[in-house]
């Protein structure tokens, strides 16, 4: 099944929260995307070493950074992540970091391909 286009970038709605200030929402994607891949390696590690702790603090984060910059299905897969991390699930976070990669990855080809 494939995803909507919409919820793995949703272009419009994060140029309306930008006021449609096309070079503050490159710059905010850009800052976003440099540290995305530096926070999903720290949460892999946090989940092998079992700190829950960080992982939920790490999933909020990357939760509200997502849905800022219309990430929907990104942040959707860090709220799950969080909400496991808060329950002391390391199980269910195992199993639902690679949905959180897949996003992410989605997300930043989304981005490559797309005119802003």
């Amino acid at each position: 099944m494939a995803i909507p286009p919409r919820d793995i970038f949703n272009l419009e709605d994060f140029l309306n929260r930008m006021m449609d200030d096309r070079e503050l929402a490159k710059s905010i994607l850009d800052e976003f995307l440099s540290g995305l891949p530096g926070k999903l390696e720290a949460i892999a590690n946090f989940i092998a070493e079992g700190n829950t702790r960080e992982v939920s603090v790490l999933a909020h984060l990357i939760k509200g950074e997502s849905a800022s910059v219309g990430a929907d299905n990104l942040s959707k897969a860090a709220c799950v992540l969080e909400l496991a991390a808060k329950a002391g699930n390391t199980a269910e976070l195992a199993g639902n970091l690679p949905a959180l990669r897949e996003n992410a990855l989605l997300f930043m080809k989304t981005i490559a391909e797309t005119v802003i």
